[in-house]
């Protein structure tokens, strides 16, 4: 992997993270609700790495960057020992009404989400609309010590020709890697507007180790809407594909062993910014998606697990016991932060073993 592109992938999702809480904060500020601290990154020690004091906010800049925080007035005070919120103080959180604290806990989906959808709709307004018809072969992932890989194939390697002959559609690659069996073939690659030769010589099974996908031809937008239509298109397209994923896993249908933490998002995120600035940007979309999925989720500790919360809060007529709702989030924390730390040993091993 090459050093640059995982500093930038990191910088993505780190600011993909800032804005999801940069939702949080543009939302209590509209509704009047004081922001103590708005923080880029977890804290390592006492002090952050940068700060400065805006209105009544402590914006933070801290050494973690994957994640964030904003605290509110009622964080400072504990579950023992202190006095029932003023009702009439409109300052703490938990006495505004339940619509305007389900408005803040919303606010990081929405702003990844907004987010993702400006980033579609310009891509569009960027690279055209697909028509249907085939435009040529896309190189997906490259499987280790086979052919392609020891031919230097790549993510993202566009397949023009097989020994002289033009590739339109994935089938028309199969079929011509099968008829050459154990002879060396060149295959015209173009790679970041590069054109390479690359010399696979095809296993037995008649295949050289890569996944394959069709390129669309695109055109351009046949008026000032399409775009916007497109890119919600595409953004339910993804949304689906995720949702149908989370079901498989939840379902059994998918191993554990196939998903992915930190690390391999970071890994696989270096190979599709190797691939040029509009794959990069087309990953970016996804995961800023995929973070608006997985904080509205009902668990403990994340953005879904407030809203049940408010929702129970809303059935019973008053919250849950501080304590209780305290320590349902703390659960939920520990248990997002091992099954994080599992992801991420998991993933040092796959990649260490050569299966990354």
């Amino acid at each position: 992997m090459n050093l640059v592109h995982i500093l930038l992938v990191i910088f993505v999702l780190a600011l993909l993270i800032a804005i999801h809480e940069f939702g949080h904060f543009i939302c209590a500020k509209s509704l009047g609700v004081p922001v103590k601290i708005f923080s880029i990154g977890f804290p390592l020690g006492s002090k952050p790495l940068f700060g400065f004091r805006w209105g009544e906010t402590d914006v933070q800049l801290n050494p973690l960057p994957l994640g964030g925080f904003c605290a509110f007035m009622d964080d400072e005070n504990s579950a023992e020992g202190e006095a029932e919120f003023a009702p009439g103080d409109k300052r703490f959180l938990k006495n505004r009404a339940i619509w305007e604290r389900a408005i803040i806990i919303s606010g990081g989906v929405i702003a990844n989400i907004i987010v993702a959808y400006i980033i579609l709709v310009g891509l569009v307004f960027g690279t055209g609309i697909p028509d249907g018809e085939a435009n040529g072969v896309m190189v997906g992932q490259v499987m280790e010590k086979s052919p392609a890989a020891a031919a230097g194939f790549a993510m993202g390697d566009k397949i023009l020709s097989i020994n002289g002959q033009v590739v339109k559609k994935p089938e028309d690659m199969q079929e011509k890697v099968k008829s050459l069996v154990g002879q060396k073939i060149e295959v015209q690659v173009e790679r970041q507007n590069k054109q390479l030769t690359l010399t696979p010589q095809p296993a037995a099974n008649g295949t050289i180790g890569v996944q394959i996908g069709t390129l669309a031809k695109r055109r351009p937008a046949a008026n000032a809407i399409e775009p916007f239509t497109q890119g919600a298109k595409d953004m339910v397209g993804m949304s689906s594909m995720l949702v149908g994923a989370l079901g498989k896993l939840v379902s059994g249908a998918l191993p554990l062993n196939q998903v992915g933490g930190l690390v391999e998002v970071v890994h696989m995120g270096s190979k599709v910014s190797q691939t040029g600035f509009t794959q990069l940007l087309y990953f970016a979309a996804l995961i800023s998606i995929e973070l608006a999925i997985l904080n509205i989720l009902p668990i403990p500790a994340l953005d879904g697990g407030h809203l049940f919360l408010l929702l129970i809060e809303g059935l019973r007529g008053r919250p849950l016991p501080r304590r209780i709702e305290e320590n349902m989030h703390y659960a939920g924390f520990i248990l997002l932060i091992g099954l994080g730390v599992l992801l991420i040993f998991k993933d040092v091993w796959s990649i260490a073993r050569g299966g990354g």
